[in-house]
């Protein structure tokens, strides 16, 4: 078949009731896959790229799929020069390998709704920024996001059971992430090489014992007082004001004070925490409370201190009150 922009061959799938698109001869750098096609006298819906179809494809630059939802193993590995892919269906089943070494591309486009993103799956996907995992997604395997270095956050839902070896190994933007309550195994090394993580937020610290977790990283234990598995619009808020870096203070503030009159201490403190980093002196000065009183986090005399003079040293006279009746206690 001639789509204008390459010869597609096709095979009928083992059930008989779709076609798999087994590979073709480019034409141009685009590739168009057609939502049904006529195969053997019969029209069938075409909702599968089959292993390998095409790997090593140096001429491809865009995809579009009117209909697949299966990308079997290596489907476009190595397609160098892959920037852009455009799906009109949710996608159930990513192979393993199936963009490996994809390094311009840019986004994935869609949410997966993959039960199982195989092993290194997006490795070397170094432009990709943002990926959507949907609540279907119950395992990542091995190296599956392996030194994509331009991703900055990644929602893992509570549907996910297990993350593999190396998972999120090399992320060097990779800023933050929440692990679900879900997640009863992480492998070795997932966190290995990003530089710019800065927290993470896991239940059981206990499995991050072989993580690799970067110095400095900073591990806050998550519970259901400050993790609402069942409200995915909150969690993906509540990820977005911790993770971009670009969201005003004031605002992260905001939200920090909704989740907190809500009675969300911890999530209240985490924001509260971030809009303290970004230089906000309100928020510092809130801080500072928090760990003067153990609200939302534990009992620190120290980081209060540090966080009252952050915000004494902007002129904000609540800290400036409230370090010096902390100092003259000290010296009684």
């Amino acid at each position: 078949m001639d789509n204008e922009t390459t010869i597609l061959t096709f095979r009928l799938d083992p059930k008989g009731q779709h076609l798999v698109v087994s590979g073709g001869e480019m034409v141009g750098d685009q590739l168009v896959i057609p939502a049904k096609q006529e195969y053997e006298g019969k029209m069938y819906p075409v909702k599968e790229i089959g292993d390998s179809a095409f790997s090593h494809c140096d001429s491809l630059k865009s995809v579009v799929m009117n209909g697949v939802t299966i990308l079997g193993n290596s489907a476009f590995e190595h397609c160098n020069n892959l920037e852009e892919l455009h799906f009109l269906e949710p996608i159930t089943g990513i192979g393993g390998n199936a963009f490996l070494g994809c390094r311009n591309l840019k986004d994935f486009g869609v949410p997966i709704y993959a039960h199982h993103i195989g092993h290194w799956a997006f490795a070397y996907c170094e432009n990709i920024t943002s990926i959507s995992l949907s609540d279907r997604v119950y395992e990542l395997g091995e190296c599956s996001f392996y030194k994509c270095m331009k991703l900055e956050r990644i929602n893992v839902p509570d549907t996910v059971h297990s993350i593999g070896a190396e998972a999120f190994s090399r992320c060097s933007s990779l800023s933050s992430i929440i692990i679900p309550n879900s997640v009863t195994y992480i492998g070795k090394y997932v966190f290995m090489g990003c530089e710019s993580l800065r927290r993470i937020f896991v239940n059981k610290p206990e499995m991050l014992r072989e993580t690799a977790v970067p110095e400095g990283t900073e591990i806050l234990q998550i519970d259901a007082e400050c993790f609402d598995n069942n409200d995915q619009k909150a969690l993906q808020e509540f990820t977005n004001a911790l993770t971009d870096n670009a969201m005003e203070a004031e605002k992260i503030f905001e939200l920090a004070t909704e989740y907190y009159d809500k009675g969300f201490r911890k999530r209240g403190f985490a924001l509260y925490k971030k809009a303290a980093e970004l230089g906000y002196a309100r928020a510092q000065h809130v801080v500072a409370d928090c760990y003067r009183f153990g609200l939302g986090t534990l009992k620190d005399g120290n980081e209060a201190v540090r966080w009252y003079q952050k915000a004494a040293d902007q002129d904000y006279l609540q800290s400036i009150y409230a370090l010096g009746e902390l100092l003259t206690t000290d010296n009684q």
